[in-house]
C-alpha cells in the first residue's frame, strides 16, 4: 500500500441529477458535471475541505489544451502546482472519452440526468493509494446517484489502424476481419487478454486510463 503526500488525487465517473434552471444557464450543447473536491483532513477525520463545481461542455475536455485552459484558475486558486495540474488535467480529459456517448435524459419536467466527473484532490495531506480509492468511491456513491460503468466496445479489424497493429498484452497481431475489444481510451486489445488483465488491474495497460474496479 504506497503512500503519496504529492496531491494525490482520484476521479469516479458518475450520473448527476440537475434542475432544469442549473442546465439552462450554462447554455451547452454537450454537457458533463465536472466537481473538483480539495480535501484537507486525513483519512481517519471528517473530511474538511472545499467543493467547486460547474458544467462544461463535454467538448472542451476531449483536448487537454482546452480542458487546462477551464480547470486551470481553479486549480491555481488551489495552489495545486503546475505539475500536478497537467496529469490531473489528462486523467480529467481521458475519463471524458470514456462517458462521450453518455447524452442527457430527461427525468421529469424540472430535472434532467446527464455524466458527470468528480475530482478528489488531497492537499497537504497524507494519504494511501487505498485510501485515496476508499474515500472517493464512498463519497461518489453517498450522492445516491448511479454510478457509471464503462463498457468494453466490440469492433472489427479493419485495414488503416495505423500503429495500432497488435494486443499489448499478448503482442499478437491483429488479424483484419477478426474482432476486437475497445476500452473508453480507445485503446484495443483481443477480448480474452484485456478481461483477463482487467481482473487483477483496472487501468489499460497502455495509458494507464483507469476504469472502476467494480466493474470487473
Amino acid at each position: 500500500m504506497s503512500t503519496n503526500t504529492d496531491y494525490p488525487f482520484r476521479i469516479v465517473n458518475r450520473y448527476v441529477t440537475v434542475s432544469n434552471d442549473q442546465f439552462l444557464e450554462f447554455n451547452v450543447d454537450n454537457p458533463i458535471h465536472v466537481e473538483l473536491s480539495f480535501i484537507n483532513s486525513p483519512y481517519d477525520q471528517p473530511l474538511c475541505g472545499s467543493t467547486v463545481w460547474s458544467i462544461l461542455d463535454h467538448d472542451e475536455l476531449q483536448s487537454r489544451d482546452t480542458a487546462l485552459s477551464s480547470l486551470s484558475p481553479i486549480l491555481c486558486l488551489m495552489g495545486i502546482p503546475d505539475h500536478v495540474q497537467i496529469s490531473l488535467v489528462y486523467r480529467v480529459s481521458t475519463s471524458s472519452m470514456a462517458m462521450t456517448a453518455n447524452r442527457i435524459r430527461r427525468v421529469d419536467s424540472n430535472r434532467r440526468v446527464i455524466p458527470g466527473i468528480m475530482v478528489f484532490v488531497w492537499v497537504g495531506v497524507r494519504v494511501s493509494d487505498d485510501e485515496a480509492e476508499s474515500v472517493a468511491l464512498a463519497m461518489a456513491e453517498s450522492f445516491g446517484v448511479a454510478m457509471f460503468e464503462p463498457v468494453l466496445e466490440k469492433v472489427v479489424v479493419r485495414d488503416g489502424l495505423g500503429s495500432v497493429d497488435r494486443c499489448a498484452i499478448c503482442l499478437d497481431e491483429f488479424r483484419v476481419g477478426s474482432e476486437v475489444t475497445r476500452i473508453p481510451c480507445s485503446h484495443m486489445y483481443h477480448d480474452d487478454c484485456i478481461v483477463s488483465w482487467l481482473k487483477t488491474s483496472n487501468s489499460c495497460p497502455l495509458c494507464r486510463y483507469e476504469m472502476p474496479s467494480s466493474s470487473f
